[in-house]
């Protein structure tokens, strides 16, 4: 998607959601097999992949051909426009760009600062800002490691497991994944494989990938469109057993 928005990749009359779609469905069930059985490829076979990824990605087949058909995120931020110049600078938002030949300029975190004048002069919150909590009490010492590693001998988070358990424990519980297209850190096609490999109640769990990076509602409409979506989940709530007594 990153490539398309650049210009790297022929549309061909295709909606955003249409490519994703595409391009999800292509990794999944054609891509991930070949890279598992690269080296039984012939070159005719490796030809004909590397043409297939440059026409996703907008990165040369000779690329592919000479790094066994797989390029790393940073290294596809450093090579989608190198013949303008340019680099993505943003793993956050891969519409953003710089110079190649000048390293970004490290700004100052200004995030406190912006979200107090947020807070202040968009929310008109009257109470003193200092009382704003930024995480749920006694959240901080959580443990947040992936699923457990037999090698490190930790224990770890099930992920899936915990999400599957707490929806079959709670009817209420609704899961909402919003994803942006130029996300380069939280792709959404890591969302779309959680949830396609967990048994999940597939009539509480919505997925919806939204023009934007990483912060979707600094697109306007995106914004819109994710208060809409909240505002459906909300209103599809089910009543509690003890609501339905009264």
């Amino acid at each position: 998607m990153t490539a398309l928005y650049h210009g790297k990749v022929d549309r061909a009359g295709r909606s955003d959601a249409e490519i994703a779609d595409e391009a999800y469905k292509f990794a999944l069930r054609e891509y991930l097999g070949v890279l598992t059985a690269l080296q039984d490829l012939t070159q005719a076979e490796r030809a004909s992949w590397a043409a297939k990824l440059q026409a996703r990605t907008g990165i040369s087949a000779e690329y592919f051909l000479a790094h066994d058909l797989a390029i790393p995120r940073q290294r596809f931020m450093a090579e989608l426009l190198k013949d303008k110049g340019l680099v993505l600078t943003n793993n956050y938002d891969g519409r953003v760009t710089g110079p190649a030949d000048k390293p970004p300029r490290e700004e100052p975190d200004r995030s406190v600062e912006l979200f107090r004048a947020y807070l202040r002069d968009e929310l008109k919150v009257t109470y003193p800002i200092s009382e704003y909590a930024t995480a749920a009490p006694n959240t901080r010492g959580w443990n947040y490691d992936g699923p457990a590693d037999a090698r490190r001998g930790d224990g770890g988070n099930d992920w899936p497991r915990m999400l599957r358990e707490t929806m079959e424990k709670d009817p209420n519980f609704r899961v909402y994944s919003a994803n942006g297209y130029y996300d380069l850190t939280s792709a959404m096609g890591q969302a779309l494989y959680l949830f396609s490999k967990t048994r999940l109640p597939r009539d509480r769990v919505v997925v919806h990938n939204n023009v934007g990076g990483h912060g979707l509602y600094t697109d306007p409409a995106t914004a819109a469109s994710i208060a809409q979506d909240v505002r459906k989940m909300i209103a599809a709530r089910r009543p509690r057993r003890a609501e339905l007594r009264r």
